[in-house]
């Protein structure tokens, strides 16, 4: 287990150094992912379609924001897991129950976050994994991981094929200033003025330790310059874990 461990942790730091280095492109900012680099990241469908990203957090659940299945009754959504592509490969899991935050605000947009129950457990692969769940949110300054099939600008098509982007994670009162948030939220930025788009809507945003911090929320524009907003798995750790399993 603790070779397993160091193992992750050496290619995350790889990761992470590779992608610093290589220039602005898609996601606003992100590069193209293969298959099995973020095997917790799935698309969320509507009717079949790609609507948002979702995250792996056990063999049942599936975390999400509130805003992407408002609406939306159960026998509508699936996902896709296993796949880096939204045309092909991975395998589709019907959601048999949607658990939105009893505090979701749509005005607000506070305590964005739901929990789908999928109708048979996946399967794990290497492409299929869940990710644990962080306890505290990153310090400010502190590197993260965003995934997801967003568009690279406002007015452009969703990526086809899985995005992935190096963020900062920001200080909460700077993040207060800037967007307004609350405790419930966190803020990441990017020095190439890179970040998540829509389409990347519930996606996951990852530290260091390979550990959810954060599910995307919202943000200004696409790739402007503003900060990304996301729910805190922290703050919201305990409401989550009442409905895994």
């Amino acid at each position: 287990m603790v070779s397993l461990q160091l193992h992750r942790l050496a290619f995350l730091a790889c990761l992470m150094a590779f992608l610093t280095a290589l220039p602005v492109t898609a996601i606003a900012g992100g590069q193209d992912a293969e298959l099995g680099w973020f095997p917790y990241t799935v698309s969320l469908r509507n009717r079949g379609r790609h609507n948002c990203g979702g995250i792996i957090i056990d063999q049942s659940s599936i975390l999400t924001a509130a805003h992407c299945i408002v609406g939306l009754s159960a026998d509508r959504v699936s996902i896709v897991a296993g796949a880096v592509k939204l045309d092909s490969g991975g395998t589709t899991y019907q959601v048999s129950a949607i658990h939105k935050h009893p505090g979701y605000n749509s005005s607000t947009i506070t305590n964005d976050i739901a929990v789908l129950k999928l109708a048979k457990p996946l399967s794990y692969t290497p492409y299929i994994r869940p990710i644990a769940l962080a306890t505290q949110d990153p310090p400010a300054g502190s590197g993260t991981l965003g995934s997801g099939w967003g568009v690279s600008r406002s007015s452009g098509p969703v990526s086809n094929t899985l995005q992935w982007i190096s963020l900062q994670s920001l200080d909460h009162k700077i993040c207060q200033e800037k967007m307004g948030v609350t405790v419930s939220q966190i803020c990441t930025t990017s020095a190439n003025k890179g970040g998540m788009c829509r389409g990347d809507s519930g996606g996951p945003l990852t530290d260091e330790r390979i550990t959810l911090v954060g599910v995307y929320s919202w943000g200004r524009g696409c790739g402007d310059g503003y900060p990304d907003v996301y729910a805190s798995v922290a703050y919201h750790r305990e409401w989550i874990r009442s409905y895994m399993g």
